[in-house]
């Protein structure tokens, strides 16, 4: 029995040195785990922050468009509002100059025609 004894404790030992680098492995494994995580949380944040601060970039550039856009609109809607106000001016003023007597040279040439032109040829003076 004493032959093996030297070989049981070698073995025990081998044993229990293995056992312990085991754990060690084990030990580093998690550790690994634990790093790889850490990264893909930070990498997740990360994103995140980019698709926050994008969709923030985003909302700002609509809201300065919408800004322009308005501003636009009110200048092309002042500048409708001008030309159609002023294109109305003329051709009031156009019209007043040619109906506005045309009505008395009518009256005047059917006079001098002789003719009884009063019923006939009523035309009110134009505004």
């Amino acid at each position: 029995m004493t032959d093996f004894q030297p070989n049981l404790a070698k073995t025990f030992d081998a044993m229990q040195e293995s056992m312990e680098k085991m754990w060690d492995m084990w030990l580093t494994n998690f550790n690994n785990l634990a790093w790889t995580q850490s990264q893909l949380e930070d990498m997740a944040r990360k994103q995140l922050d980019q698709n926050k601060s994008a969709r923030d970039n985003a909302l700002k550039m609509v809201e300065e468009m919408s800004q322009q856009a308005r501003k636009n609109q009110e200048q092309f809607w002042k500048m409708a509002e001008g030309m159609f106000g002023d294109t109305f001016e003329q051709m009031m003023s156009v019209n007043k100059s040619l109906v506005g007597d045309l009505p008395s040279r009518m009256e005047e040439m059917a006079k001098k025609a002789g003719w009884n032109v009063y019923p006939l040829f009523k035309v009110d003076k134009a505004v």
